[in-house]
């Protein structure tokens, strides 16, 4: 019979079910064959298992939250670096409209301004993941490194992010009295 690492001998038993009586047989038998064993715990397999497998979903758990944290943190940063950019344009835009811009024209052109960099940004953070993925693939239990739907869902965040950034402060800038806007500070 096997030993492990600490020396003690172990050994599985198919049954339907342990009960007291098998327990109590399956213990005769063991002294029987060395009246000076040790008899330990006696647990299901589905026990085993998941004390086997605590320290991988400790770990795999750990990852996901770091990579909840990650994922949170760079939607604010995304959206506060977009909606500071272009708030930093409403004196911008107040001209605009003062000169006779319609206001919904200007609010999808400054949107499709930044629609390039937002799935430039994305694509290029889908890359690095993917890459970054490999390498933390041995500490993932359950997950694969590139998980297909964890990806669309981050990537579509992020780019929900982003035009929702874009669009709020270019509305509200639109909607600034241009008169105001123009006037010296």
């Amino acid at each position: 019979m096997p030993l492990n690492e600490s020396g003690a001998m172990r050994f599985a038993v198919r049954a339907s079910a342990m009960d007291a009586t098998m327990l109590a047989s399956l213990r005769r038998a063991v002294l029987a064959t060395d009246p000076n064993a040790l008899i330990g715990s006696a647990d299901s397999y589905e026990v085993v298992v998941s004390r086997t497998m605590s320290v991988e979903r400790y770990r795999t758990g750990l990852i996901v939250g770091v990579a909840v944290l990650a994922v949170v943190l760079a939607g604010i940063g995304v959206f506060s670096v977009t909606a500071r950019v272009v708030a930093g344009r409403s004196r911008e835009f107040g001209v605009r409209v003062a000169l006779g811009a319609e206001r919904r024209r200007l609010v999808w052109d400054v949107v499709g301004q930044h629609v390039p960099g937002s799935i430039g940004g994305v694509v290029l953070g889908l890359v690095l993941a993917r890459a970054g993925g490999r390498l933390i693939a041995a500490f993932l239990f359950g997950v694969e490194p590139a998980d297909a739907p964890t990806f669309i869902l981050v990537a579509l965040v992020m780019s929900v992010l982003a035009l929702v950034a874009t669009y709020l402060p270019v509305l509200r800038g639109t909607r600034l009295d241009p008169a105001a806007v123009l006037r010296p500070e």
